[in-house]
């Protein structure tokens, strides 16, 4: 609360309650791993750090490139398929990611 004092008059300004909103969910492509909003060889190097080195993954989801339910090698093989081979496009559909 802050006071302001004007010779015999006191004014009393009280700020408004602040209201937590959570953030509303990440809507990802699926295959975008890292969710930067592009298709390209850093999604799959992004699955293979969280595979072999353990980074955390912003939306399993995402990373799911299979769409098999599980992030495994199998996704970044998917995924390489896709972008160098000329293999059959990623399952249509988004990511939903908290």
């Amino acid at each position: 609360m802050l006071r302001l004092l004007f010779a015999t008059m006191a004014i009393s300004i009280t700020p408004p309650p602040t209201t937590c909103h959570a953030a509303p969910p990440t809507i990802a492509e699926r295959g975008d791993a890292n969710l930067d909003g592009a298709l390209n060889l850093t999604d799959p190097v992004h699955i293979l750090f969280h595979l072999f080195a353990g980074r955390p993954l912003a939306c399993a989801e995402a990373a799911d490139c299979n769409h098999d339910g599980v992030v495994d090698l199998s996704d970044v093989v998917r995924f390489l398929e896709w972008q160098f081979e000329g293999g059959a496009p990623m399952l249509p559909g988004v990511a939903v990611c908290p």
